[in-house]
């Protein structure tokens, strides 16, 4: 198992998505705990980056919103 440390924009941004809609509020629970339990899960597609992110990897929690890590 995997310790999380969250950035402080991270959270901001978390707060102010998921106070609009309580569904990506549950979708962004399931993700953080299979991130927590293993990062490269199938489930979570996580994918590694290219360019100035080079070396980060990210999964997708909408079609619009990703989580860089």
């Amino acid at each position: 198992m995997y310790n999380l440390t969250y950035e402080k924009l991270f959270l901001r941004k978390v707060h102010k998505i998921v106070k609009n809609s309580s569904e990506i509020d549950k979708k962004l629970d399931r993700l953080l705990l299979r991130l927590q339990d293993n990062p490269f899960n199938p489930l979570l597609y996580t994918h590694g980056l290219s360019g100035n992110l080079k070396g980060k990897y990210a999964c997708s929690l909408t079609t619009d919103i990703r989580i860089i890590f």
